[in-house]
C-alpha cells in the first residue's frame, strides 16, 4: 500500500492581487507567479511576496525558468527576464498565435507552441528567449473549439503537449508532430492539466482522472472520476505526488495511489520549490513542506481553508449534525460528505445557515469521511471518523 503523506496548506498571502496568480516557477533562487492582467509577483522565501513591472496588461498564461531566464507567455506576446524582477517583451504577434500558448525548455532551446489563426500548430524556437524564430508547422488543429495548450513536457527525445480539449500530440523534434489523442472535451482524460516524467513513464492528470504512458502513445487511465479536482502532479525522484482539492495523490509507480485530505482550497496552479509546495489559489498563496512524520495533516479537525468559518459534527444514533460557525445567516450553504478516497457518499444539501444539516448515516461503514461546505467564495472542511455503525 502507498504510503499516506501529510500536506497541510497554510495561507501565506490571502491579497487581491494574489488571487489573480494563476501559473509560477521556480527559478532556483526565488518564486515567480504570474496570471491575469500582466500580474506578476516574486518570493525568496515564499512568505513575503513583491509586485513586478511585467510591462504588459494581458493574461499570463504559462511561465518557465530554464538556462539562466525565465520566460512568461501573454495572450500573443513572450515576456523575458534575466531574474523574474526585470521584464522586457522579446515577441509580439497575435497572428501566430490565436488563444493562448505553452513554453518549455528542451535542452538547449525554448519551444512556444500555440494556436495559428490558421488553425494550424503555430511554433516558436530560441536559444537566448529574446530572438525567436517561426516555425509553424504543418500539423492542422480542430477548427472548433480551438486548443489552448495546457502543458509541454520534454523528457530528452521526446515532446508531449496536451490541450483542455483533451488532446495529445507527440514530437521528436518541435515541428514534426502527431496525434496521440484527439482533442475532444470528452476524451479519455477530458481537459487535460498538467504532465511528468519520471525517467520511464509519463503521466497525464484532468481534473479528476490520471493515466500513464510508457512511450507517450498508448495511454492507461489508472484513476477515474476522483473527484479530486487535480490541477498539479510531479516527479520528486521517488514519487509522483499530484496536488488537488481537497485531496494530494501520492504514488511511487503512477499505478496504485493513497490520497490525503490537504484542506487547499480549489488552486490554479501548484510551484515545486524542492522542500515545499506553494499553491495559487482564487483565496490567494498557499504553502505546505512535504512531511513524511505522519499520516494525517496536523490538527485537521481544526484546520480550515479560511481560518474563520467552522464546521461542529455531532452524532445522535443513526444520524450525523452539522452546526455551520463563522458563516452568514443570511445566505444558503453547500455540503457535501465525502469518502477519504473522493467519492462523494451524500449528496450536497443546500440550506440556510440558521439550519442544522443533517444526514442518515446508517448506510456508512466505518472509516475516515470529510464534510465540506460552500457559501458563496467562503469554504470550510471537517475530517471526521465513524468508528462503527452498529
Amino acid at each position: 500500500m502507498e504510503q499516506l503523506i501529510s500536506l497541510q496548506f497554510n495561507a501565506t498571502l490571502g491579497s487581491t492581487q494574489a488571487a489573480y496568480l494563476t501559473t509560477g516557477t521556480w527559478t532556483g533562487t526565488k518564486v515567480v507567479a504570474a496570471g491575469n492582467g500582466g500580474l506578476i509577483m516574486t518570493s525568496e522565501d515564499c512568505r513575503n511576496w513583491t509586485i513586478q513591472n511585467s510591462g504588459t496588461k494581458a493574461n499570463i498564461q504559462s511561465v518557465v525558468s530554464a538556462n539562466n531566464l525565465v520566460l512568461a507567455f501573454a495572450d500573443s506576446a513572450i515576456l523575458v527576464s534575466p531574474d523574474g524582477i526585470t521584464w522586457s517583451t522579446s515577441y509580439v504577434d497575435s497572428a501566430t498565435f490565436y488563444g493562448g500558448g505553452s513554453i518549455v525548455w528542451a535542452g538547449s532551446y525554448f519551444l512556444v507552441l500555440g494556436g495559428a489563426d490558421s488553425n494550424k500548430l503555430a511554433a516558436l524556437t530560441s536559444t537566448n528567449g529574446t530572438s525567436w524564430k517561426s516555425r509553424t508547422t504543418s500539423y492542422l488543429l480542430p477548427s472548433f473549439p480551438t486548443p489552448s495548450f495546457t502543458s509541454i513536457i520534454w523528457n530528452g527525445t521526446q515532446f508531449l503537449a496536451a490541450t483542455c480539449e483533451g488532446g495529445v500530440i507527440s514530437s521528436t523534434d518541435g515541428f514534426v508532430w502527431d496525434n496521440v489523442l484527439d482533442h475532444i472535451s470528452s476524451g479519455p482524460l477530458g481537459c487535460i492539466r498538467r504532465m511528468a516524467w519520471n525517467g520511464t513513464n509519463f503521466i497525464a492528470i484532468s481534473s479528476n482522472d490520471i493515466a500513464t504512458s510508457s512511450d507517450g502513445i498508448t495511454w492507461t487511465i489508472r484513476i477515474s472520476n476522483l473527484e479530486a479536482n487535480l490541477s498539479s502532479v510531479f516527479w520528486l525522484g521517488n514519487r509522483y505526488i499530484a496536488v488537488g482539492f481537497p485531496y494530494t495523490l501520492s504514488s511511487t509507480d503512477g499505478i496504485n495511489w493513497s490520497m490525503i485530505v490537504n484542506h487547499l482550497s480549489a488552486q490554479y496552479d501548484v510551484v515545486w520549490t524542492g522542500n515545499q509546495f506553494v499553491a495559487f489559489t482564487y483565496a490567494g498563496i498557499f504553502t505546505s513542506p512535504l512531511d513524511n512524520s505522519s499520516v494525517l495533516p496536523r490538527n485537521p479537525a481544526k484546520h480550515n481553508t479560511w481560518g474563520s468559518p467552522e464546521i461542529l459534527i455531532s452524532r445522535k444514533a443513526s444520524l450525523l449534525i452539522a452546526d455551520f460557525e463563522g458563516f452568514c445567516n443570511d445566505r444558503d450553504i453547500d455540503a457535501s460528505l465525502f469518502s477519504v478516497n473522493g467519492k462523494r457518499v451524500l449528496l450536497s444539501t443546500t440550506r440556510n445557515a440558521f439550519s442544522k444539516f443533517t444526514w442518515d448515516a446508517s448506510s456508512l461503514s466505518a472509516g475516515t469521511y470529510l464534510l465540506r461546505a460552500h457559501q458563496g467564495s467562503t469554504t470550510a472542511e471537517r475530517l471526521f471518523a465513524i468508528v462503527s455503525n452498529k
